[in-house]
């Protein structure tokens, strides 16, 4: 959903893409190659998300079990391959792992998936509220109760944004009444 999550949102946040992951030129990621490899990838369009998921999934748990590496993938849309090639890929980076994805893992270099574990950071501090303005267009992210209700007040019949992925939302979230919204509260 980057094509769908305005800027604003991603304020304070670290974000790695599917370029950041791997490439061509800087070398694929153990994931990208046995996706390749496996046949994972028909037309492609759900590729990156679907690299970004196994991706994920090791960062948070290192090597994972094969129930996470099935359980990970709710959500994910895929039209052509059915999923198996994905999950056996994502499966062969796990600690219990099937015999085929064992096998699966055996025709790539070895890959240890628990030093791709991210490091558990400090907890984050209290989040600032900000506001950030471009044209006519003024976006508020309040982080207290009062502060919404403070701006709710404030503003002329500002719209309330929550999710950033679904295009009716967003419609309905920058216009209001046939016409542009000037401001917007975003709530998370």
């Amino acid at each position: 959903n980057a094509c769908l999550k305005p800027l604003a949102t991603c304020d304070g946040m670290i974000i790695t893409t599917v370029e950041g992951v791997g490439t061509e030129r800087k070398g694929c990621h153990p994931i990208q190659e046995r996706i390749a490899g496996n046949f994972g990838m028909q037309c492609g369009f759900c590729t990156p998300g679907m690299v970004m998921n196994a991706y994920a999934l090791l960062k948070q748990e290192g090597k994972p079990t094969a129930q996470q590496c099935m359980d990970s993938y709710d959500g994910n849309i895929c039209r052509c391959t059915g999923y198996r090639n994905l999950v056996n890929v994502s499966e062969s980076f796990a600690k219990d792992a099937s015999a085929e994805c064992k096998s699966l893992a055996n025709e790539y270099k070895t890959f240890d998936a628990d030093n791709e574990k991210m490091e558990q950071r400090e907890a984050p501090r209290r989040p600032i509220s900000k506001v950030f303005a471009s044209g006519d267009v003024t976006w508020y992210a309040p982080t207290t109760l009062s502060e919404v209700i403070a701006l709710r007040t404030k503003l002329k019949r500002p719209p309330f944004v929550l999710g950033d992925t679904a295009k009716g939302m967003r419609q309905a979230a920058y216009e209001t009444f046939g016409g542009k919204a000037s401001a917007v509260i975003y709530l998370g």
